[in-house]
């Protein structure tokens, strides 16, 4: 299974341009920035499903808000990085989706580094179609 993020880098070695291992750098540093707010939406549902409402703790739930939306942040501004990549190489956006939406970068966050996870490991065939079924990633 190609991944986009496999793709773009393939993209790269395949292009002219003299600064090719610059714009890898750049590809990971976005890559990581998505991952950072995967991970910060999935530490703060564990930290919410993990104890009943009334005993939610209001410091820790604002920490998290504060965290989430400055993750959110770097992930609006790694799309919109990954596509100013994309357009350099002459190449069809990797985010295909509004970027200044929150929503539809979120989706495309989750998305993106799910498939980066599935495509390192073995799935069954029905795991790639329903991957390869996600919208944000035609």
């Amino acid at each position: 299974m190609d991944n986009p993020v496999t793709k773009l880098f393939k993209a790269v070695e395949a292009s002219e341009l003299a600064e090719k291992d610059e714009i890898k750098r750049k590809i990971v540093s976005c890559i990581d920035m998505l991952e950072r707010y995967y991970q910060t939406v999935i530490r703060e549902e564990i930290y919410y499903s993990s104890m009943p409402v009334e005993e939610l703790n209001a410091t820790m739930v604002n920490a998290y808000d504060s965290r989430r939306r400055a993750a959110h942040d770097e992930c609006i501004s790694a799309c919109k990085r990954l596509n100013e990549i994309c357009a350099i190489l002459k190449i069809e956006k990797i985010c295909n989706v509004d970027v200044e939406d929150r929503a539809q970068a979120a989706q495309f966050c989750g998305c993106i580094i799910s498939n980066l996870y599935f495509s390192n490991i073995r799935c069954d065939e029905d795991l790639i179609k329903w991957l390869d079924s996600c919208p944000l990633n035609k």
